[in-house]
């Protein structure tokens, strides 16, 4: 029965990349680069031969998202596509593989005709950490165009210090706010709690977004220790949501905590990135506050809340989740049909079945049931 089941959902999935029109074919694609199964890697392949650039390009980005080794190939012949997005697509998503071997590739597109795939790929590369590419990026910081020039060499100077976390410490307290950004980002993508002290006086800036990248590298660190000093920086309204995003990646019962305080902020915002940064930390005693979430009277907060229950992967949370297939809004009933798949409980599958049957909900339930039953 349960292998019935799933081939009806890939029939589904199947009809709709190829007969759907361009919106069901991308919904399809988006679907399809988060549902981890060899039967997705297939259908984004054929994907790839749609002549329509859009699909062909975010094909490209759901392949990646597999992280898949085998695929690095096939995403790096679309590098050499005529249309700049397509390449752009291919670079990014080989930047997902996190795979060293596509570096070489990658260097190649920074003398790119087209400013679109050059800043791609400086960017593809620092998310790489490829330190070894500094000469080739440092080159490419010549460019006669002002823009380009100025992304690749924000893009050079991340690798630099994340090649030496003495130098970024040290440019932290560069004359220049730029400087001083990137120093702080690359901190944050090192990972060191050394800089922890160093990033909380930046706390102090007199740049906005000096501060902001100060905050998301301490939060990126992941350490209990800066909890303390990112909580005082929610007394300013100005950094409330970047302070709630940075917890979201310290996972530990602290940031848990300052979160649960502000999950009735009266900024929208704030409660939609304290529902986001909850389920990232993923801990299973917040239930009641993410339960609180779906009553919410934004729906992106809605949204948001559902999509941390479906991560959290606790089959008892289904009787919860359900409840937002009777919400207002369309959005928050497709995350919720996708959050019912996330649980792998069965008991779910009756509901999923009878949303099958509907246009509306077809593609959406299908892959949440292909979650379930493929997981047996």
């Amino acid at each position: 029965m349960s292998e019935e089941l799933e081939d009806s959902c890939w029939n589904i999935l199947k009809t709709n990349m190829v007969k759907g029109n361009v919106s069901k074919k991308l919904m399809v694609i988006e679907i399809l680069g988060n549902l981890e199964d060899r039967g997705a890697v297939f259908l984004l392949q054929e994907a790839l031969k749609v002549n329509d650039t859009r699909i062909k390009s975010e094909a490209l980005v759901s392949l990646g998202k597999h992280k898949d080794k085998s695929l690095i190939p096939i995403l790096e012949q679309f590098l050499n596509d005529n249309n700049s997005t397509v390449r752009s697509a291919s670079i990014q998503a080989l930047a997902k593989t996190k795979n060293p071997v596509v570096v070489p590739f990658i260097e190649d597109l920074l003398n790119d005709e087209e400013s679109e795939v050059k800043v791609t790929a400086a960017r593809a590369l620092v998310e790489l950490k490829s330190t070894s590419s500094i000469p080739v990026i440092d080159k490419a910081s010549k460019d006669n165009d002002p823009i380009v020039k100025c992304f690749i060499d924000s893009a050079l100077k991340e690798l630099m210090f994340i090649n030496d976390i003495l130098l970024a410490k040290k440019s932290l307290l560069d004359k220049n706010p730029g400087i001083r950004s990137s120093a702080a980002i690359a901190l944050g993508k090192i990972g060191d709690s050394s800089a922890i002290p160093l990033l909380e006086k930046a706390l102090l800036d007199k740049h906005n977004w000096v501060i902001s990248s100060a905050i998301e590298a301490l939060g990126r660190i992941g350490s209990p220790q800066a909890v303390q000093s990112l909580e005082k920086m929610l007394k300013q309204e100005a950094f409330k949501v970047d302070v709630i995003k940075a917890l979201g990646y310290i996972k530990h019962k602290t940031s848990l905590e300052v979160l649960k305080k502000n999950a009735q902020d009266k900024d929208p915002l704030v409660r939609e990135a304290v529902m986001d940064s909850i389920g990232q930390i993923g801990n299973n005693t917040v239930v009641n506050i993410l339960e609180t979430g779906l009553k919410d009277n934004i729906s992106s907060v809605r949204v948001s809340a559902v999509k941390a229950l479906g991560k959290l992967d606790l089959p008892q949370t289904h009787n919860i989740i359900i409840k937002g297939l009777d919400d207002k809004d369309l959005n928050v009933r497709i995350e919720t049909i996708w959050a019912l798949g996330q649980t792998h409980n069965e008991k779910v599958l009756p509901i999923l079945e009878k949303l099958m049957k509907d246009d509306k909900y077809d593609i959406w339930a299908s892959a949440a049931i292909i979650n379930i039953v493929s997981e047996k």
